[in-house]
């Protein structure tokens, strides 16, 4: 993650000392930090931390303390080095960062080659301390008196250009999604920036089939806070979410993110999106589903053991470590909940977003998915949410209250009590009536002002690991672990096959035999295909957004079910073909078969991209199947169709293949347009459909 954390649990029978000194528990290499500085340990049911520093002090939640009872949620600070403690069952875990900025400051020279990258400083390396950052992301040199920087990738500016080379001027600087490079005096300043972003929405309106859904909503939220978005249903909350997403269309220039247009692509790969229902594959184990979630946000350069440690330290912050080998399927709502958390936190986002993350749950499990969010919050990590419980409310920052699309209200929790004349935060929502909005627009709110500087905002182009093998072992897993559909696999071809043996015999007509043939392999193809994106059209679409490439993922779901289906063919013509003596030449036969599946796979993957779920799809598959049945040129022969039947029976591959066996069964030479047009078609579909999930990825 950007900001280096550890976790430490401690059971009640042992005693942890804190200090820079060698001989303590817990050693922190700090000047700020006294030698023993602090001492936890389990005293009377409780855990206590007791200050032994003379000369820095001990702050519990803010406050100088010698010795105190902690509490789950409380933080303490020694030095510059920061704690925050959860207690379960006794047991303490404690979570640790540094406070202290990332200063790392490089005296350039004109015959030195630094490296700028993922690391740590040392000589010729600048270190960048953050999960997404690329191993080696540019080489910074003097060259007269400026700095260069050139990147081994291409990095995109706020208007959309690209550039490999860039130089900073006396005084200058600029902002990548990790740091803030700052140059002066032949110095280059590398300042780590805050895990989140700050986000300032201005004057933003939503209207959605003319029928206005949010209006001239503004907050500014800085770096590191929680913002709980309250009001009652059909009010706009999700429809905001959606909105900073870039799901939805709104005013534009209303919102910004680092000081940039929140629909900036490379913008909207940092930001994770939870909805109420966790976007998992319930066929894959929680541990499967982190490393899915590293292949898709960490660089491609991240070795099998920096992938390692980092999925171990967000399991344990999400405590969900001993889970790691159970089956999604398998989890309970909260685990779920903290499994997708934990899976979107692999890349480090800028923007948390959660719709309603507490539904559901009971009063455990919502509040450790509370204490959870604090401790996101603690690690510099920018959290919104929806939300109806006024339990999640004690771990906001700040509040925002929509009502009838408008906002009611924004600011703190304690500003809202004194606003709404109340005692109870549970009498917020009850107070709302028709002019909430008119009164708060009219009170003396806060403005919204982004407090980024000046520095240029840029973003690199960072490469990730190929994901089309990836996904073939993906589509494969779910085939392997669903036993049902195993079984299908081999058993419909079977049974089609014996239903085909009972009905031909050697005196059938060969023509006949094709079509039956060609009329299988066409919904073994459809069948396989048309599951593939509507089954997880929501969950792709996130991946989609958060950078995972289309094309590969098209392309293995376009060869998993066309092997599958090829397989069912070839298991069914084997099943009749002995018994009526069909022995055409076995690589003619195996290539118009195949130039039969491709069209169909591809043709069943566009109606699955544009299914808006999978029972959609599915109602579709007899218009796809039937015009293989009445344009082949079975039912009627070609000559004797009506005009406009005649021409749509050229764009029916099933008619050219089924021209191609009849040849083939006659010992006449297979045309090759009996191929290649099936093929053409199969492309055209291919096409379409990638165009169609380009549509999908891009921001409304």
């Amino acid at each position: 993650m950007g900001t280096p954390f550890r976790i430490v649990k401690i059971s009640p029978d042992k005693s942890l000392t804190l200090g820079r000194h060698g001989e303590n528990d817990f050693v922190l290499k700090d000047i700020s930090v006294s030698r023993f500085h602090a001492k936890l340990f389990y005293e009377n049911g409780s855990w206590v931390l007791e200050n032994r520093s003379q000369t820095t002090g001990t702050f519990l939640n803010g406050k100088e303390i010698q010795k105190a009872v902690l509490a789950r949620g409380d933080s303490f600070t020694l030095g510059l080095q920061s704690f925050r403690i959860q207690i379960e069952q006794e047991e303490l875990s404690l979570l640790h960062v540094h406070l202290a900025d990332h200063i790392h400051a490089v005296l350039l020279k004109p015959e030195t080659v630094f490296t700028l990258g993922r690391g740590t400083s040392q000589d010729s390396f600048i270190g960048i301390d953050h999960a997404a950052c690329p191993r080696h992301l540019a080489n910074v040199r003097l060259k007269e008196n400026k700095c260069e920087i050139s990147f081994k990738e291409a990095v995109k500016q706020n208007d959309g250009k690209k550039r490999y080379r860039m130089t900073l001027a006396e005084g200058e600087s600029i902002k990548l999604p990790w740091c803030v490079l700052e140059f002066q005096n032949s110095t280059l300043t590398l300042h780590l920036k805050n895990n989140g972003f700050e986000v300032c929405v201005q004057h933003l309106s939503v209207c959605v089939k003319k029928k206005e859904l949010l209006k001239n909503i503004g907050f500014s939220l800085p770096p590191g806070k929680i913002l709980a978005v309250m009001g009652r249903s059909g009010q706009g909350k999700s429809t905001l979410l959606h909105h900073l997403i870039g799901n939805i269309k709104g005013s534009p220039d209303s919102v910004f993110m680092e000081g940039s247009p929140h629909r900036q692509e490379e913008i909207r790969k940092q930001i994770a999106f939870l909805p109420q229902e966790p976007l998992l594959r319930d066929f894959l184990t929680v541990r499967e589903t982190l490393l899915h979630h590293a292949r898709l946000s960490l660089p491609r350069d991240y070795s099998a053991g920096e992938t390692e440690e980092q999925l171990l330290r967000i399991a344990s912050l999400l405590a969900i470590s001993h889970l790691q080998q159970s089956k999604v399927s398998t989890l309970s709502g909260g685990e779920k909940r903290r499994t997708a958390l934990a899976a979107s936190l692999m890349g480090s986002p800028g923007l948390i977003l959660l719709d309603e993350p507490l539904s559901g749950l009971d009063s455990v499990n919502a509040e450790m998915l509370c204490a959870h969010f604090r401790q996101l919050a603690f690690l510099g990590h920018t959290i919104i949410f929806t939300t109806h419980s006024y339990k999640s409310l004690e771990i906001a920052d700040e509040i925002l209250l929509i009502h009838r699309g408008e906002p009611c209200f924004y600011g703190s929790p304690e500003e809202a009590l004194l606003y709404f004349k109340t005692s109870s935060l549970n009498h917020i929502l009850t107070a709302l009536h028709s002019e909430s909005g008119k009164d708060w627009d009219t009170c003396e709110k806060k403005e919204t002002e982004s407090e980024n500087g000046t520095a240029r905002p840029l973003f690199p182009q960072v490469k990730h690991k190929n994901f089309f093998f990836y996904t073939l072992s993906l589509l494969w897993r779910g085939l392997w672990r669903d036993k049902g559909r195993c079984l299908a696999l081999f058993l419909q071809p079977l049974f089609i096959g014996f239903l085909l043996f009972q009905t031909f015999t050697p005196a059938s007509s060969l023509w006949v035999v094709a079509f039956a043939l060609i009329l299988c392999a066409n919904w073994f193809a459809f069948s396989h295909a048309i599951r593939e994106f509507a089954g997880e059209k929501a969950l792709l679409s996130e991946e989609w957004r958060q950078g995972m490439k289309i094309l590969p993922i098209l392309s293995a779901k376009t060869v998993f079910p066309f092997f599958l289906s090829l397989f069912q063919t070839i298991l069914c013509y084997f099943c009749l073909a002995p018994w009526i003596s069909l022995s055409p030449p076995y690589l003619p036969a195996l290539g118009l078969f195949a130039a039969c599946l491709f069209p169909a796979v591809t043709l069943g993957l566009l109606t699955s991209a544009l299914a808006k779920n999978l029972g959609q799809a599915s109602a579709f598959l007899p218009l796809l199947i039937i015009p293989q049945v009445a344009l082949t040129g079975i039912l009627a022969p070609i000559d004797q169709m009506r005009f406009l039947g005649r021409e749509l029976s050229f764009f029916i591959w099933s008619r050219h293949i089924q021209t191609g066996f009849q040849n083939l069964f006659t010992e006449i030479q297979v045309r090759p347009e009996s191929i290649f047009i099936p093929l053409a078609l199969g492309f055209l579909f291919y096409i379409i459909t990638l165009l169609t999930l380009f549509r999908f990825k891009k921001a409304k």
